[in-house]
């Protein structure tokens, strides 16, 4: 018998597959049920399960609960294995838990529930299996899971493209940072360069901004899906490398360089120093923002992570003077705190409480969420 099914698009349904905390309702330890092995599939995708059925204690090394209500963490996604006909009851109990969506898996269709969940404004599948989307329409990562990435040396072109597409900069949020020009003019503050490249550009907004306030400045992506997004007034200045390989510049090209939150990217971080120093001027600054995480920590896209003492130590094994530098230039004063007016106020004033807020923020928000950031201004020294 034909059964409908909702009516979200392609692009709709990957957006709900990004979501990773799953509560599955029903799940079973029959390995021939698909309660079972679409769940178990999920897990290996870097899906958070968390299991409901009321007659098993633990499933894939988790506690299962006995039901949806005992759940304390927060919910993205209720998965329901449960017949049509007793659908209604879990979609009330789920609507609860204010997930933001409800999954009724294949063959599975109750318009009643539906219809409840979506007037408390959520998102509602049904008649899809979550497995089979998921294998169908995630990028490349998400398909293979991470461990293969991982077992790679280094990223060839065709693989950057595919890992680092529309999907990954939407989960980052790059685009909801708007305030490029209070970045361009802390680096003209603290690097003064006149030759600048952005290593790791992205859509250039950096390299733009800078380029408005007079520094002739370039930029290097990886990714050829963020380049095709830069706006035309930059376009020509911005081009697509592979930062594991060889620069497309002459030496001592450069007297400034950002690469911020880049390098960790990078496998090959012995070429990628080395061509940082070829391409310098001599006494030229580069400015390095890279995350203060250890080794274990390393993932498909963080593939090269270390604590902020072992990133100086690799800068100063590949010869540079290396400076810790703060990133307090990162505040907006006419942004929120436009309302204090303290943007007003004479400028070594304001470099004292940007440098407060700032250190606030990096000594109590970010190490209790793991934000900590390692930042370091690389000197190339004179021969002379």
């Amino acid at each position: 018998m034909f059964m409908e099914q909702d009516s979200h698009t392609d692009e709709q349904i990957k957006k709900i597959l990004f979501l990773k905390n799953v509560a599955v309702v029903g799940i079973s330890d029959n390995v021939d049920k698909a309660s079972n092995y679409v769940p178990k599939y999920l897990t290996e995708h870097e899906f958070n399960i968390m299991p409901v059925n009321s007659s098993l204690e633990q499933i894939y090394d988790r506690k299962c609960y006995s039901s949806i209500n005992e759940i304390k963490k927060e919910i993205d996604i209720v998965d329901v294995f449960y017949p049509s006909n007793e659908v209604l009851p879990i979609i009330k109990d789920a609507i609860k838990k204010k997930p933001k969506v409800i999954w009724l898996q294949e063959g599975i269709h109750n318009p009643e529930a539906e219809e409840l969940a979506r007037k408390e404004g959520i998102e509602v599948i049904f008649n899809r299996c979550m497995l089979k989307e998921h294998q169908r329409l995630m990028p490349l990562i998400e398909k293979m899971g991470s461990e293969y990435f991982l077992k790679l040396k280094e990223y060839d072109d065709s693989t950057l493209q595919q890992l680092y597409d529309e999907h990954y900069f939407e989960s980052r949020k790059y685009t909801a940072y708007e305030n490029w020009y209070v970045r361009a003019e802390f680096v003209k503050k603290i690097l003064l360069p006149k030759k600048l490249l952005d290593i790791g550009c992205a859509d250039g907004r950096l390299v733009m901004e800078l380029r408005k306030l007079g520094v002739e400045s370039y930029g290097i992506d990886g990714s050829t899906y963020i380049l095709n997004q830069a706006s035309k007034e930059v376009k020509n200045y911005l081009s697509q490398v592979n930062l594991n390989g060889k620069f497309p510049f002459e030496d001592n090209h450069f007297d400034g360089i950002t690469s911020l939150h880049t390098i960790e990217h990078v496998h090959n971080l012995d070429n990628f120093m080395k061509e940082l120093f070829r391409i310098m001027k001599e006494g030229g600054k580069a400015w390095i923002v890279t995350p203060d995480t250890p080794k274990e920590e390393q993932n498909t896209h963080d593939v090269s992570l270390k604590t902020l003492t072992e990133w100086k130590k690799l800068f100063l094994q590949h010869g540079f003077i290396v400076k810790k530098q703060k990133q307090y230039g990162f505040l907006d004063m006419k942004g929120k705190l436009a309302p204090l007016r303290l943007y007003k106020l004479p400028e070594p004033v304001k470099t004292w409480i940007k440098y407060s807020i700032y250190w606030y923020l990096n000594t109590f928000v970010k190490s209790k969420n793991k934000g900590k950031e390692a930042s370091f201004v690389l000197i190339k020294p004179t021969k002379n």
